[in-house]
């Protein structure tokens, strides 16, 4: 019988099924191996301890463990082929499985030595796929401050007054989309949380869904905030989005607004173990161009529902499942976003929360006002 091992070599920085696996922040590259559900860890000097005695590794060697002196002296990627051709003599692996973004220099050296791998599809570690209770636990953790920085932000639009000329003060000053993240980003790194790229952007400039947005904030036009922070502690993420709009909006706005409204609605009473995550994707497209909400594509850009309708949330901000069209079925343990959305020249709108999948329904982890007007 085939016996096969996976192999990661990264940090947990840039890699969360590195993160996965140590279950502790290491910031240096180092060699990982799971086989038979046996996880091995080859790490400098400075880390071994702290792997030890705080991941969940049950294995953990120096570099200098595993190789010769005249070894050590060899180049970084030299040494991981050679220890994994000795783990391979040792453990009768025939074949490697590696993730799609293994370093092609490794690669390069397996094929030259002639040892067998595979480059698994995405996800490479379905398991994350479910989510563990101590999981949710820290996606809860996660949720509550994202909610809690989206209605910090929201009560300063609601305080802010109308200048004559549409633009927003707060305080006596511009209500600008930079003042305005930077609050937000501040509010999560206080509760332990770090937020990068949040999505502030007014106007035409909600018309792309990732603008971050720039300037000054105005009346009488949308404003969409996305906001997904990263727990310091663990890397686990929040992720929600309000569209939110000070003064009058016009009928147009007021029926965009309203038509997003009930597509998040309708998606998230469609959540439950079973349920088809396309199904429930096509349904919003159908629905907004019954509402005259067409989506179309030209050399000036793209408009309408010009996105999936979700996706999972973990230590990735986007990672499996996905709601779009194709896509499989949701299970029980899932945690996944809603969020529907419609983009045109003059301001789009998305509405988002984060959710955990259940038996018969989905308990929402983010909470928040969806009373737009301030």
């Amino acid at each position: 019988m085939e016996r096969s091992a996976k192999v990661i070599f990264s940090d947990t920085h840039r890699d969360a099924n590195m993160l996965y696996w140590a279950g502790i922040p290491v910031t240096d590259p180092f060699l990982a191996i799971e086989c038979e559900d046996r996880r091995t860890a080859v790490i400098h000097t400075l880390e071994r301890d702290r792997l030890k005695q705080h991941s969940r590794f049950h294995e953990v060697f120096l570099w200098e463990d595993c190789l010769s002196p005249q070894e050590l002296a060899w180049p970084i990627f030299e040494k991981v082929v050679q220890i994994l051709s000795l783990f391979q003599e040792k453990n009768q692996i025939s074949r490697w499985h590696i993730p799609s973004y293994f370093p092609s220099a490794i690669l390069v050296l397996l094929q030259k030595y002639n040892l067998s791998f595979e480059v698994l599809p995405n996800p490479f570690l379905p398991e994350r796929v479910l989510k563990k209770e101590p999981e949710i636990e820290e996606l809860r953790r996660a949720a509550h401050i994202t909610s809690e920085a989206m209605d910090s932000a929201r009560q300063i639009i609601a305080q802010s007054q109308i200048a004559p000329d549409h633009t927003l003060l707060f305080h006596g000053n511009p209500l600008t989309a930079e003042f305005l993240k930077n609050h937000i980003e501040l509010f999560c790194f206080q509760q332990g949380a770090l937020a990068e790229n949040t999505i502030v952007a007014c106007g035409p400039q909600s018309a792309s869904p990732h603008e971050e947005g720039h300037g000054i904030l105005y009346a009488h036009y949308p404003i969409v905030i996305d906001i997904f922070p990263r727990l310091k502690s663990s890397g686990y993420f929040g992720d929600m989005t309000r569209t939110y709009i000070k003064g009058n909006p016009s009928s147009q706005q007021q029926k965009l607004y309203d038509c997003v409204l009930e597509a998040h609605h309708q998606s998230i009473l469609r959540l439950r173990d079973g349920a088809s995550a396309g199904d429930i994707h096509d349904h919003n497209v159908t629905f907004f161009e019954e509402q005259g909400f067409l989506t179309q594509s030209s050399p000036e850009g793209c408009t309408g529902f010009i996105h999936g309708t979700g996706h999972g949330v973990g230590l990735d901000i986007h990672e499996e499942p996905r709601l779009a069209h194709k896509s499989g079925q949701l299970s029980r343990g899932m945690v996944v976003t809603v969020e529907p959305g419609l983009y045109y020249p003059d301001g789009g709108v998305r509405i988002e929360d984060t959710l955990l999948v259940r038996d018969e329904d989905a308990e929402p982890l983010t909470h928040g006002s969806y009373n737009w007007i301030l």
